[in-house]
């Protein structure tokens, strides 16, 4: 904290705002009231003074680095030999201790101008990203373009005329969120309410638990992660726990990474609907009209089988399952089901025919809470570049029963 009130007074600057001094420490009262009004302390600040490189509010902003990785020197090698060269990228950035929790992500989106003291000092604003080794960007190594803090600039005042904006969410903001280290889980949606809340002010679109009301249907599809990334690329496994924050068809219902394992496209297909207040803001329930197709628990294993025979009605085919959780104790003497989403074709203008069609869907089982609602256990896909199977599947989903379905 002494650095940063040195470094604002020597330029000049009269206020600071930090959030351990201007946030009452231990009063959820005040914690609820300030947290809901971050977004507008970052966004309307000149810069963010970012302690990238520390571990605790201890460190303050300056560290020992290498000399040899900021000063040019001399380097003596054989003629015959090898020169490694390594390019700075913002991904080195997103390395640095600091990002790897998720409160900082929704303060990197917000803040206009950014300064990082690090491994590297590096500068980051709404249309560059500069650091030590390309101070007037005459390189372009790190690419404002691809910058997190460009998320909002994608935004249009329709659902209808950005599309493409839920792949961007799911990729610059769900992903690597889910994938920093939270010290509350209760905090999974709480941390990131400010840029939920700014899209929804500048679009007009709603947000249910993470999820956008636009592409709910699409936004069910995402997948648990069984790996965390930190600054050593890929750490260990890590448990895949249910937590209370959310519905189980949430992402915010799993303590581990998130990703998509499809994309916005143009040729989906969705074979079930949302019926009118599908929402029940009481209990959280989700309630969906589509097809719904039994799988025994015992033909499955509790993290990924690939392959797995189930019926169709009268047709079968292999799907590949993934499991939220680690364990699948608690919903043994459950019903489990396969919920089909959606269909994706080939596009006409397509030439790559492997794997071309794809159905995927979630996994269901009946809730141990309320028999008369489902839970979500997982995601499943199926893949196949057999016309006359994917033809018959098609045929076999449109005779299908169409049921209401409740999932809290």
């Amino acid at each position: 904290m002494q650095d940063a009130v040195r470094l604002t007074n020597r330029l000049g600057i009269r206020y600071i705002w930090i959030d351990a001094l201007c946030i009452i420490q231990g009063d959820a009262d005040d914690w609820e009231k300030e947290s809901l009004c971050m977004g507008d302390v970052y966004e309307n600040s000149h810069f963010t003074i970012a302690a990238s490189g520390a571990t605790s509010s201890d460190q303050g902003l300056y560290a020992v680095r290498d000399p040899l990785r900021l000063f040019p020197c001399k380097l003596g090698i054989p003629r015959q030999g090898a020169l490694y060269a390594k390019a700075v990228s913002e991904s080195q950035l997103d390395q640095e201790p600091l990002y790897g929790r998720d409160w900082v992500l929704q303060e990197r989106l917000f803040s206009r101008r950014t300064l990082n003291f690090g491994s590297l000092f590096v500068w980051e604003c709404k249309t560059k990203t500069l650091d030590e080794f390309d101070p007037v960007d005459t390189i372009g190594l790190l690419n404002a373009e691809l910058s997190v803090k460009k998320t909002f600039d994608n935004l249009h005042p329709t659902a209808n005329e950005n599309p493409e904006f839920i792949d961007s969410w799911n990729r610059k903001v769900v992903e690597p969120y889910t994938n920093a280290r939270l010290t509350y889980q209760s905090d999974r949606l709480v941390a990131i309410s400010g840029v939920i809340q700014r899209i929804e002010r500048d679009t007009g679109w709603t947000n249910i638990c993470g999820l956008w009301k636009p592409w709910l249907l699409e936004e069910l599809l995402w997948g648990s992660g069984y790996f965390r990334i930190s600054k050593a690329r890929i750490s260990k496994a890590i448990p895949r726990m249910r937590i209370s924050a959310a519905p189980t068809w949430s992402w915010a219902s799993v303590n581990t990474p998130v990703w998509r394992f499809n994309s916005y496209h143009s040729n989906n297909h969705y074979i079930i609907e949302e019926v009118p207040q599908c929402l029940d803001s009481g209990t959280g329930a989700l309630t969906l009209r589509g097809h719904l197709f039994s799988i025994r628990r015992d033909e499955w294993d509790e993290w990924f089988e690939r392959g797995k025979i189930v019926n169709f009605g009268e047709v079968s085919s292999p799907v590949n399952l993934f499991p939220d959780l680690d364990s699948l104790d608690d919903f043994e003497n459950c019903s489990h089901w396969l919920l089909p989403i959606c269909w994706t074709s080939p596009l006409p203008e397509s030439r790559v025919r492997e794997y071309a069609q794809v159905l995927n869907g979630i996994i269901l089982v009946q809730s141990p809470r309320d028999a008369t609602k489902f839970e979500r256990i997982g995601y499943w896909g199926l893949e196949t570049n057999d016309d006359n199977l994917a033809t018959d599947i098609q045929t076999a989903l449109s005779i299908s029963t169409l049921v209401n379905i409740s999932i809290i």
